[in-house]
């Protein structure tokens, strides 16, 4: 009877998916786990003068806080027999004092959006830490996926070539913007592309991503500094602007697309699958108390001939 419950149970988990290669060992276990630590108070990205009031509320609200990720913030744990040990990673910014200076001084408006600022790989330890630290705030939740070898290879190959330099003084990971998507060659990453370039290496990012995933046009006349022409950006004209761009216009000139994969979506997507009814792709699951999904994603399709870095297609005024 066991034998046949485990011969139904492997059955079962390989319908309607696309066959991995049969000379791969899929035993393994090979995982990668996305954590999402949402803002302490909920952004409102209806508009920009609702996300500008929203954020400068949890900004005030927060500013004593310890070990406080402002906008949340997404990290990522590999675990393979192909590592020694799991591995915590997260993009970052560097400077806190840089958003000041573009936002305070230079005035960039929403330009700091997607403005390039000093980046850096967090360390793992520091990673731990504050994954401590919001479990016990009960802000954190995770989606644990598993993956096969050849997914993890690439993943780790994308870890470690985006750490290479490529100046005599600088690699992409020391760049953090959130218009960047690190599967470019050359181009940093937000906390949240950083991780979704993992899944995405996969070919694992789930459809629900859509819902995370916020896409505006910001309209130009709240973008200033270097992305256009050195304008200043002043407070009443964001709390003025009651919409984000809509209509016909020029990209790049009189909007500049935008799109970001929000970690607090992310969380309070995970919670309301365990106040149900659940997605039946994903298992819920516990870590010391920590609410998070698990899902087999071991047969996901993957395409040997598909590079890890590509060019990018299009044109945006951060890059």
């Amino acid at each position: 009877l066991l034998v046949l419950l485990l011969l139904l149970s492997v059955n079962l988990s390989t319908q309607g998916a696309s066959p991995v290669s049969q000379e791969e060992d899929t035993t393994e276990l090979h995982e990668i786990t996305v954590f999402a630590m949402p803002t302490m108070l909920p952004l409102d990205w209806s508009s920009p003068s609702s996300l500008y009031k929203s954020m400068l509320q949890v900004y005030l609200k927060t500013i004593g806080l310890k070990d406080n990720y402002l906008l949340g913030h997404v990290a990522v744990r590999l675990r393979s027999p192909l590592l020694e040990r799991p591995l915590y990673t997260a993009q970052s910014s560097k400077k806190w004092q840089e958003r000041i200076d573009l936002v305070l001084k230079q005035r960039v408006g929403f330009g700091i959006l997607g403005a390039a600022l000093a980046g850096r790989i967090e360390p793992p330890e520091e990673i731990q830490h504050k994954l401590s630290v919001y479990r016990d705030r009960n802000k954190l939740a995770f989606i644990t996926f598993r993956v096969n070898k050849t997914a993890m290879s690439r993943m780790l190959q994308f870890y470690h070539a985006y750490q290479e330099k490529i100046t005599p003084e600088f690699a992409a990971s020391d760049f953090y913007g959130g218009a960047f998507w690190p599967r470019y060659h050359n181009e940093g990453a937000g906390c949240a592309a950083f991780a979704f370039s993992m899944l995405d290496l996969a070919n694992i990012i789930p459809e629900e991503a859509s819902i995370w995933r916020i896409d505006v046009k910001i309209p130009m006349n709240i973008v200033g500094g270097e992305f256009n022409n050195g304008k200043k950006i002043k407070n009443r004209t964001i709390k003025r602007t009651t919409s984000w761009y809509k209509g016909n216009g020029i990209k790049n000139t009189d909007y500049a697309e935008y799109y970001v994969w929000d970690p607090a979506y992310i969380y309070e997507w995970v919670l309301q699958q365990h106040h149900g009814p659940a997605d039946p792709d994903y298992q819920l699951v516990h870590d010391e108390g920590v609410p998070g999904l698990y899902k087999d994603a071991r047969n996901a399709h993957i395409d040997p001939n598909e590079p890890i870095f590509m060019q990018r297609p299009d044109t945006n005024l951060f890059i």
